[in-house]
């Protein structure tokens, strides 16, 4: 078989032509179809010669983008690890390979001394070498055979557990965020175009230059106060904190860093930090050739990090050319520097998202607004932490929300009106069901910036979802991932948003994106294909998906297989993890166990399920978006689920607003169907 496989439009032919002759000339051989010979049937040789081939070159154009043949040649050579893709002319690639490494050459003429072609050329070369990855498609469909193992009927604790990390609140809430974000692989090309007229930038996470590591909330702190200023600026696009903090640590070409994020410029420097001073050194890079366009150091006393904040910021505006507008001294909510510290302190805590950095969080915000009574964000954000506390351990969360209660007054009595009261405001409302108020806060919450503006951003998709609004829920979540383009949990949601639609076609196109951002099928979108074919009623995905399941965590394969031919067997176990007191305390348990209930046609304990979770005592969005799953779509008719519709609220809500959502409508004057 040849080493090179050859995919091009026919309209690019003698381009084709030119790296054919080159590679050849560096003794590589090459298929294309100008080696067919008479007779030989075209798609059987074709097909033939992409799976033997150890590199497949694919040539973007703007013609080939287009190309079915292209196109399809393209995915199979990614799925086989053999895809080594070039740009031959300026155009907008597939969007499941935006994340794929590409090499420009289309300015290459020929000219085999050419940098940028011996460049290409060692990666082609790299690859055929290895005789390729020999990495195999993932699996479409398993077979249990006979005898395989199965496991007894426990098998629902593990199966449910399989599904429920997919959830927006528990993938949310129980996911350890820093070490995911510090794990992330960094994707190889930009999933966000860059807008070369708009002014963007990205803020790196500053480096600690102190002998002490633990300071490191405090450089760290001072990079996303700088974000959250910025992004305050209208005409200046910001990328969020996630994606910017997934280089934390990395020595990446900072032209890299800016293709990948989609920026123009990147803002980095370090933190030195000594008692009562500070240094603190800044450079703001041009991405497209890598040259500085400013940089300063400064060195106070550590009271004057206020100063310094702001003068960066309106530094970096000036030299963008956008407006900074009127952000002040007190940009940050406080000048007092130990309320200052106490609040970076647990907002560092917060951003890990385990349970324990939760809880750690809140002595520190706590304090933080203790010595200074009026620092809005720092009640903004404990605000928060006392809602992830008590979502995370129910035995806290009276005394939490009862705190949590006091947190929003004190937001609300110090910007009245303001995006930041909406927010703090929704978080109450949530655990009511007037969810039309619910709507309209979150909607002004919208208007946050900065961290802030990106969690308000995604408790809003969570509403929509959970209104059965799942594409407006989707359109809000693209435009949170152009800002955010490397937060997993926002291309997660995405994906659970396109799942509820029936959006295939996205569904696929983002799936094989995750893969190429996680760097593989994780178990995470394992749980995504599992919940579609669930929902497809596809037993041979779903058999597919667990046994994959079971291989990522190292383990054997969820016993649900073991229930899948016993559906008298499957409806007692299900009953029976319904009465456990752990999952009744659980809220994603009991959604979890109502979608295997409606998997296995147990529409009673479905709807049991459900009433479980709503009467659980959670705020609205994080369990009801769990009923337009499609996988819940057999219980829609059901009398006790047009109850349970009621009884939250969304009917008034779809009445008042006149928007029904995606799943149903009114029939006559009082009555509805949803399908």
């Amino acid at each position: 078989m040849p080493d090179v496989f050859l995919s091009y439009s026919r309209d690019d032919q003698a381009t084709a032509r030119r790296f054919a002759e080159g590679f050849e000339r560096e003794g590589i051989s090459v298929w294309w179809d100008q080696t067919l010979h008479a007779g030989e049937d075209y798609d059987e040789v074709t097909e033939k010669a992409l799976e033997g081939a150890k590199a497949v070159v694919v040539l973007w154009s703007k013609k080939s983008v287009v190309s079915r043949w292209v196109r399809a040649e393209a995915t199979q050579a990614d799925r086989n690890g053999t895809l080594v893709p070039a740009m031959i002319e300026p155009c907008k690639r597939p969007i499941m390979f935006e994340l794929k490494q590409t090499a420009d050459l289309s300015e290459w003429t020929g000219d085999l001394g050419d940098a940028a072609w011996q460049s290409y050329l060692a990666s082609v070369r790299r690859l055929v070498e290895k005789g390729g990855t020999g990495r195999p498609a993932a699996p479409v469909s398993v077979v249990v055979k006979p005898g395989a193992q199965r496991i007894s009927p426990g098998m629902i604790a593990t199966g449910v557990l399989a599904l429920l990390v997919i959830g927006v609140g528990l993938w949310w809430f129980a996911q350890p965020r820093s070490e995911t974000v510090a794990q992330t692989p960094v994707p190889p090309s930009p999933p966000a175009t860059t807008n070369a007229a708009q002014p963007s930038v990205a803020v790196l996470p500053f480096d600690n230059m102190s002998s002490d590591p633990e300071q490191e909330y405090f450089s760290d702190g001072l990079s996303e106060e700088l974000l959250n200023q910025l992004a305050k600026v209208p005409e200046l696009r910001v990328i969020g904190r996630t994606s910017s903090f997934a280089f934390k640590g990395k020595k990446e070409d900072l032209r890299k860093i800016g293709e990948t994020l989609g920026v123009n410029h990147i803002l980095q420097g370090s933190v030195r930090k000594a008692d009562k001073r500070v240094k603190i050194t800044a450079q703001l890079i041009r991405t497209s050739d890598g040259s500085q366009l400013w940089s300063d150091t400064y060195a106070r006393t550590l009271e004057d990090v206020f100063a310094i904040q702001e003068e960066i910021a309106q530094t970096v505006s000036r030299e963008l050319q956008v407006r900074m507008g009127t952000s002040g001294a007190r940009g940050s909510g406080t000048t007092n520097v130990e309320a200052y510290e106490a609040f970076l302190a647990g907002r560092a805590l917060l951003s890990r998202f385990d349970s324990g950095s939760m809880r750690a969080a809140i002595p520190h915000l706590e304090r933080a607004v203790s010595i200074d009574p009026d620092f809005l964000p720092a009640w903004l954000w404990l605000a928060d932490a006392y809602t992830r506390a008590a979502l995370n351990d129910r035995q806290a969360a009276a005394p939490a929300l009862s705190k949590q209660n006091e947190a929003i007054d004190r937001v609300i009595a110090l910007a009245p009106g303001s995006p930041e009261a909406s927010f703090a405001l929704s978080y109450r409302v949530a655990y009511g069901r007037d969810l039309q108020q619910l709507g309209s806060l979150m909607r002004d919450s919208l208007k946050l910036t900065g961290s802030q503006g990106a969690r308000a951003r995604m408790r809003y998709a969570q509403f929509l979802l959970s209104v059965g609004l799942a594409k407006q829920a989707a359109a809000e979540l693209e435009r949170a991932k152009n800002d955010e383009p490397l937060d997993s949990f926002v291309r997660v949601t995405l994906l659970q948003a396109y799942e509820a639609t029936g959006d295939d076609r996205s569904f696929e196109l983002e799936t094989q994106q995750l893969v190429q951002l996680f760097g593989g099928r994780t178990p995470t979108i394992w749980n995504l294909e599992l919940s579609r074919a669930m929902g497809r009623r596809d037993e041979a995905g779903v058999r597919s998906a667990l046994v994959a399941l079971g291989a990522e965590n190292g383990g054997p394969v969820p016993d649900v297989l073991g229930l899948m031919d016993q559906p008298g067997t499957a409806k007692r176990e299900l009953a029976s993890r319904l009465a456990d007191p752990r999952v009744q305390t659980n809220i994603y348990g009991a959604s979890g166990i109502a979608q295997w209930a409606a998997w296995f046609g147990e529409k009673e304990i479905a709807l049991d399920a459900l009433e479980a979770a709503r009467l659980q005592g959670f705020s609205f969005e994080t369990w009801a978006w769990i009923v337009w799953r499609p996988v819940m779509r057999e219980i829609w008719s059901e009398p006790r689920f047009k109850k349970l519709v009621r009884e939250v609220g969304l009917v008034d809500y779809w009445s008042t607003t006149g928007n029904w959502g995606d799943f149903c409508k009114p029939v006559g004057e009082d009555d509805f169907e949803c399908r």
